[in-house]
């Protein structure tokens, strides 16, 4: 036994994912279709849609060729006890949870946007799966109880403003506003230097029952491609956000955040030029299970992204 299937979950999940081979570490991800009782009946094909079609069009097919016992509905499975040396992954206690929708557009002539289009990816790889390149991508975000509550002011006063936390914008900038979210698995911001790195809080109600909060600020975030041609990939964008306090039941009720902005160059070379990208937070108060995914940037190293490292701003050339 090697040292991977050591460090394995050993019990029945973790059998059924070896057997099944339904995860995979690789950037374009997988989707696997598994019954109940663990059969596999195959993984959808995300190239394209004539593919992604044919490999449903199997999967319903095995899926209808079962056993009806195997296919009634509200079947339930027994899997045994939970390997206890393997717990799920959970969120530090009090850590606020958000989630986040990425999405890119272009200018049209007069300014306007529109979504993209085949004809604005590179040939090959890009063109070949633009339908999927320019749906919205998900990502998590994951706030440390000490970090939100360090964006609410001490003594509120209606109107103040004082800056947010280093580490808040500290986790924007490494990991938050990644441009590479929807195209590719890598963190290329993770140790990025910004030029401009802001975000303001403003208190603009206070009552009794809660505090509301504004945020607002800028980011200018830049780093140069390790690949052979070493394009700089940046992101410029204008940040605005909503923060309400119950200070009745002591927690956040709300939490949005929208970054919009101008990229240039986008990771893995999909996009050449000028593209614009929005990315939009918001709190989840009851996370599914789903919503308990690891945030992509918690993936490498959780320590270091509950704990970022301090920001270094560059200069303007």
């Amino acid at each position: 036994m090697d040292a991977r299937r050591e460090n394995a979950r050993q019990d029945a999940i973790g059998e059924m994912v070896r057997k099944t081979k339904c995860v995979t570490g690789t950037a374009s991800g997988k989707t696997s279709v598994i019954t109940a009782s663990g059969k596999k009946l195959g993984d959808v094909l995300w190239v394209n849609d004539r593919l992604r079609m044919a490999s449903l069009k199997k999967i319903l097919a095995a899926w209808e060729a079962l056993p009806e016992e195997e296919r009634k509905p509200g079947l339930k499975v027994d899997y045994g006890p939970a390997d206890p040396k393997r717990p799920l992954h959970r969120p530090p206690e009090g850590t606020l949870i958000l989630m986040g929708q990425f999405r890119r557009f272009m200018a049209n002539p007069d300014g306007s946007l529109r979504y993209t289009e085949q004809a604005d990816y590179t040939p090959g790889e890009g063109q070949s799966g633009w339908e999927r390149l320019r749906e919205p991508a998900q990502d998590m975000m994951w706030l440390p109880q000490a970090e939100w509550q360090a964006l609410l002011p001490s003594s509120p006063e209606k109107g103040k403003s004082y800056p947010a936390p280093a580490s808040f914008v500290a986790r924007l900038a490494r990991y938050q506003l990644d441009p590479e979210r929807g195209l590719g698995e890598s963190v290329k911001f993770a140790n990025v230097q910004p030029a401009v790195a802001q975000v303001t809080v403003t208190v603009e109600e206070i009552s009794d029952k809660e505090l509301r909060l504004k945020l607002q600020g800028r980011f200018e975030l830049s780093v140069k491609d390790p690949g052979p041609k070493g394009k700089v990939i940046s992101y410029s964008p204008a940040i605005l956000g909503y923060l309400t306090y119950d200070r009745v039941k002591q927690e956040v009720a709300r939490f949005d955040l929208l970054a919009f902005g101008e990229g240039n160059n986008s990771p893995r070379g999909l996009i050449v030029g000028k593209y614009y990208l929005g990315i939009f937070y918001e709190l989840v108060k009851k996370p599914t299970e789903a919503q308990l995914v690891w945030p992509r940037g918690a993936r490498d190293d959780l320590k270091q992204y509950l704990e970022p490292k301090p920001l270094v701003l560059t200069s303007r050339k």
